[in-house]
């Protein structure tokens, strides 16, 4: 009975904790935000877009007018809160001749979604040969149209897609892809990610792309300049005509590095590894004691330095199977107008992620661990406790099930699994509860047996 009612208790306060902190709770509030704005720069002038979690879409126009849509839902536990947040993120233009600036970011270092549900959209209309410059945190960013002007964009989780023409464009983001197909030549591309990937179609004249772990992928450019870095990423680049000469200056620790030519291109350079494998249809001279391989056209069309740690590079001819055999991923065919079909993104599956928790068990510190592998809230469970009063080594194994995003600042979740004793075996099943908040836990752990008493964790949690 006492266990009983130690559970019970437990439940009704997690179940308080939930409709309180939850925005979807009975007593969640609802609002939304919407204006419509128009303003007119001078030729060649500048808008400048500060976001937070809004989606960000930049259509050119022939209307001479910058028209701006602002649109957001947000959801929380009361009226005020939402009141607060709409007072808060409500864009604040400032424009002057030449320069539009929109802001519809948080003013207040103290507010912030944590404990709500915030989605919006910023949709702008630009004329031709205006500069853009985009910043957000968590939304994405979409460009349509023949700018004729300068792009930047930079996003901390957002992906980032462009169609159309541009002078140069450069975007930098943590997380999210990047993806460009120009349907006229680009005098500059910059872009930055760390685990995101870089997909580029179209002429360009000098391409400085960096990942860590992402990938890159580089077709339909007939020349130019392309300097390429990445960690663990994998670089896949493709040119199906020469009518300008080529550089090439690229690397990688563990990425593959691959190039793809037509039969008659001239290459001089070098390709080079510490420990990977190298692989060129193009004839030159390999150094087994350096591993490099030494290309000597002296009509050279292509110049290019590669070097990797212990990936492969390969140079190939186009008639080695540059298709979809070889590419990490296909690109689309252009459509006949650029607006004929939305430029959007694939659905990314959640990689893996997991939990590290440490908590007092017998005034000792344990262990625990939560690992997420492909599905968005499921994880597996692992947890190490040493007895000391029982001389034992004690093992959980299971899977818990998080009710909100694991990724939010409060998170709720709830599972159960087997324990096992190194003297014993298999000892029992239990349920159990948890929540986090920010680098803390807590857990409630139900065992299905009468003589064991109900278990309290309380740590840190750490994500790794």
């Amino acid at each position: 009975m006492r266990i009983r009612a130690f559970l019970t208790r437990g439940f009704v306060l997690g179940l308080l904790l939930l409709v309180f902190f939850s925005p979807q709770g009975a007593n969640a509030a609802t609002d939304s935000y919407y204006t419509k704005e128009s303003f007119l720069l001078a030729p060649d002038g500048t808008v400048v877009v500060e976001a937070a979690f809004q989606e960000v879409e930049v259509i050119q126009t022939a209307d001479p007018t910058v028209e701006v849509e602002v649109s957001m839902t947000f959801q929380a536990s009361s009226r005020p809160k939402v009141e607060i947040l709409i007072d808060e993120y409500r864009p604040v233009f400032t424009v002057d001749e030449q320069r539009l600036e929109i802001r519809s970011s948080t003013k207040a270092p103290g507010i912030s979604t944590m404990f709500a549900q915030a989605s919006g959209k910023i949709r702008i209309k630009v004329p031709a040969k205006t500069s853009l410059i985009i910043n957000t945190a968590s939304g994405s960013c979409t460009f349509q149209g023949c700018f004729d002007a300068d792009i930047t964009a930079n996003s901390a989780s957002g992906d980032v897609s462009f169609r159309g023409e541009v002078k140069s464009f450069s975007v930098s983001t943590a997380s999210g892809e990047i993806r460009a197909d120009f349907e006229g030549p680009v005098a500059r591309v910059e872009a930055h990610s760390v685990s995101g990937s870089i997909w580029l179609s179209g002429p360009v004249q000098t391409a400085q792309l960096h990942t860590v772990s992402g990938d890159i992928n580089l077709h339909g450019s007939d020349g130019g300049k392309l300097i390429a870095s990445t960690i663990s990423g994998n670089l896949i680049a493709t040119w199906e005509t020469l009518s300008a000469p080529v550089i090439i200056t690229a690397e990688s620790v563990s990425g593959n590095l691959r190039f793809f030519f037509p039969a008659d291109a001239k290459i001089r350079g070098e390709l080079k590894s510490r420990s990977g494998r190298i692989t060129s249809e193009f004839s030159g001279l390999f150094s087994g004691e350096v591993n490099t391989h030494f290309l000597h056209d002296d009509a050279a069309d292509v110049q290019i330095a590669a070097t990797t740690t212990n990936g492969a590079i390969d140079l190939r001819t186009l008639n080695h199977s540059s298709d979809q055999s070889v590419t990490a991923k296909t690109t689309k065919s252009r459509p006949d107008r650029p607006g004929d079909h939305p430029f959007t993104f694939p659905p990314k599956r959640p990689g893996p992620a997991a939990f590290l928790n440490i908590y007092r068990y017998e005034k000792r510190w344990a262990p625990g661990l939560k690992i997420r592998l492909y599905q968005d809230r499921f994880y597996l469970t692992g947890n190490l406790e040493y007895s000391y009063r029982n001389r034992d080594l004690n093992a959980q194994f299971g899977t818990v099930y998080f009710l909100n995003s694991s990724a939010s600042w409060f998170s709720f979740y709830g599972g159960g699994g087997a324990h096992f004793s190194n003297k014993n075996g298999y000892q029992y099943p239990y349920l159990l509860v948890g929540t986090d908040f920010l680098f803390l836990f807590y857990e409630l752990v139900y065992p299905w047996a009468e003589e064991e008493a109900p278990q309290h964790r309380f740590g840190l949690s750490i994500k790794l």
